[in-house]
Parts: structure tokens; sequence; C-alpha cells
């Protein structure tokens, strides 16, 4: 019998990866005629705006939480522990994301990079609002994000090979 927590898993964890492949899908078959550099450019800054909100969110942070403030750890559940997770698997996943980016331009379409900074911004914010709601609800936001990463890193390394 499943638990709880392996259906809400697979409950978010779907929905998420068919978003992703929906993602992948439409930014290689979009043709707007943007060019490489420009599309790696927007899709880089695109990706940078979730984790400088992330980061000023959590400086903001520090004049109000008493653990922050004198350098300490807060504590594992609090709004300022979720914050501080998130921003570092944001970082995590921007790298990933800006390793991604440029493949995709060149090997596949420049809107699929457009798109994966686009859907970078968006998959933060369903994640950092699932992790405020549970620590389980943050699967969505991941799936949504790694997924995309995942299919649109195969596409370009497929069309590289072949």
């Amino acid at each position: 019998m499943p638990t709880r927590a392996q259906i809400l898993a697979v409950s978010q964890g779907l929905p998420g990866t068919i978003w992703a492949i929906v993602i992948v899908w439409i930014g290689a078959s979009m043709a707007s005629g943007t060019q490489g550099i420009e599309a790696i450019a927007i899709a880089m800054l695109l990706t940078g705006a979730p984790v400088a909100l992330m980061i000023l969110n959590v400086a903001f942070r520090r004049f109000f939480t008493k653990e922050l403030l004198m350098g300490e750890q807060p504590e594992f559940d609090s709004p300022a522990g979720i914050d501080i997770r998130v921003l570092r698997n944001t970082v995590e996943q921007a790298v990933l994301t800006l390793c991604v980016i440029p493949a995709a331009a060149l090997f596949v379409s420049p809107d699929l990079a457009i798109i994966l900074g686009a859907n970078f911004v968006v998959a933060r914010i369903v994640y950092w609002i699932g992790y405020r709601i549970s620590h389980l609800a943050r699967i969505m936001g991941f799936a949504m994000g790694f997924y995309a990463l995942l299919f649109a890193g195969a596409l370009a390394g497929f069309n590289f090979f072949i």
C-alpha cells in the first residue's frame, strides 16, 4: 500500500513531468527568428531573476530573524529555514540551467533557450510556494524545472551527435 508521501510525490511529479515535456516540445517547434546569441542572453537574464530575488529575500529576512542576524542557522521548518533551502536549490538549478541553455539554443532552437529561461522563473516560483505549503509540495516545481532541462539537454545532445 503506497504511503501518503508516495501518492503526493506521484500526483505532483507526473503533472510537472508532463509540463516539462510540453514546454520542451513548444520551444523546439517554435520559429520566431530570434538569433542564438540573443536567445542565450535573454534566457540567462531570465534564469538570473529568481536567483536575485531569492538572494534579496534571504538578505531582507536577515534583518527580521534573530538567528540570521546573529549568524546562526534558523530552525528547519521556519520560513527563514525554508527560504535558505529554496535559495540553495535555486542556485543549484540555475547552474544546470545555464549549462543547458547554450546547447539548446545552438543544437535545437534559440526559442527553446528562451522558453527554458522563462520556465525556470515559473518553476522556481511554484517550487517556493510549494515548499512553503509542505516539504512534499515542492515536487511539482522541481519536476517542472529539472525535467525540462533533462529533456532539452537530451534533445540537444541527440541533435549534436546525429
